[in-house]
């Protein structure tokens, strides 16, 4: 089977009360994210989610047809794993 152009997965933890999903560069980028709250969305640029505060949360954001990506912040954020995170 072929690898889907532009695959990934980016993790993030985070202490954050709402966080914005990173931006995703690339053409008809899509996917979905698990907000670590027992919570999966698609994948929408901008899109926000709020959590419970005083805890950490860990993020996972797949994506198809990305070719790079940029956080708003990195306050708050504890881990960024890059590692699943592949640019074609």
């Amino acid at each position: 089977m072929k690898e889907a152009p532009g695959y990934g997965v980016l993790r993030i933890v985070h202490s954050f009360a709402s966080m914005m999903v990173p931006s995703f560069w690339g053409d008809n980028v899509y996917g979905s994210i698990a907000w670590g709250d027992e919570q999966i969305e698609n994948y929408t640029y901008n899109f926000t989610h709020n959590y419970l505060p005083n805890k950490s949360y860990e993020v996972a954001i797949e994506t198809w047809n990305s070719t790079g990506f940029q956080l708003n912040t990195l306050e708050g954020i504890e881990i960024i794993d890059v590692s699943g995170y592949v640019m074609n």
